[in-house]
């Protein structure tokens, strides 16, 4: 049975659809300094998750680069990501992805083109105004300005970043 998704960006025929983003968020985290926002607790399992199934590969980006579209296609076909399959991927650890993603992250307009890349996304370079970016983002060059960026820290920054306007 294919999957449907609703205007909202959730998907209408599983546990997912039932969710929805959270008005009130619950006490997060104490110190976590893995994370560019705080977490509230309820959302440590997908975190933990998200950190678990993505840097077996390459580096997590925080979920707020890509809106929650690109998001929902990532997860939708786990089996065909970016040309491979992602391993040791469940439904269940899927859903825990997806719960907290969809929260640290926001919808397209209407009318947007959904990006699978970083680089391409809107979101992305909002949260990068002055930086020059080349044209293909990797890993090597988040490295270079977020040196902590293989361990989900994106908040300490380069030397010559740091005083940046």
């Amino acid at each position: 049975m294919a999957q449907t998704w609703a205007p909202h960006g959730q998907p209408t025929d599983s546990l997912i659809a039932q969710a929805s983003i959270p008005q009130n968020l619950p006490p997060v985290i104490p110190e976590n300094p893995r994370s560019v926002d705080p977490i509230p607790t309820r959302y440590l399992p997908g975190f933990e998750s998200y950190i678990e199934t993505c840097t077996g590969c390459h580096i997590a980006l925080p979920p707020e680069v890509l809106p929650l579209e690109s998001w929902q296609e990532i997860l939708r076909r786990p089996d065909v990501h970016y040309g491979v399959s992602i391993p040791n991927i469940n439904r269940l650890t899927q859903l825990l992805i997806w719960d907290y993603v969809s929260t640290f992250s926001r919808p397209l307009p209407p009318n947007n083109p959904v990006p699978l890349y970083a680089e391409k996304s809107r979101f992305f370079k909002a949260l990068h105004p002055r930086v020059p970016l080349p044209e293909e983002v990797t890993s090597n060059t988040c490295v270079t300005c977020h040196p902590g960026a293989e361990v989900f820290d994106f908040i300490t920054l380069a030397p010559q970043w740091q005083d940046a306007p």
